[in-house]
């Protein structure tokens, strides 16, 4: 089981580079305690998502966490805002409908909520 559970939500692109570092040292620091992590954007973030768009960092930085088990999920109504296909996206992202619905129901489950 999983002791701590946390959602971070982001929906501001100048804020990837902090929010990244945040989720790398948590996940450093509680890994072996045990903890769910999971990054919700919407707005204007969900643009750093898009290979060609976002850093290069950002994303290789996003692919290397996906792979320690970090959940990246992306709004579906800001892609429609946006005209952004989800296909176009990584495969490591989840799209959701609502990004606002995601993050009630992540803290109805007991997720700590962190807004960057």
């Amino acid at each position: 089981m999983r002791r701590y559970q946390v959602l971070f939500h982001i929906n501001e692109t100048a804020k990837w580079t902090a929010l990244l570092s945040n989720v790398s040292n948590l996940l450093g620091d509680l890994a072996e305690e045990g903890i769910a992590i999971e990054v919700v954007a919407n707005g204007p973030a969900v643009i750093g998502y898009l290979p060609g768009e976002g850093e290069v960092e950002a994303l290789a930085a996003m692919a290397a966490l996906a792979e320690r088990q970090v959940d990246f999920v992306a709004c579906g109504n800001s892609l429609r805002a946006r005209q952004i296909q989800p296909t176009a996206l990584p495969d490591w992202v989840r799209v959701v409908p609502a990004a606002i619905t995601e993050l009630v129901k992540g803290q109805a489950k007991g997720y700590i909520y962190i807004k960057l």
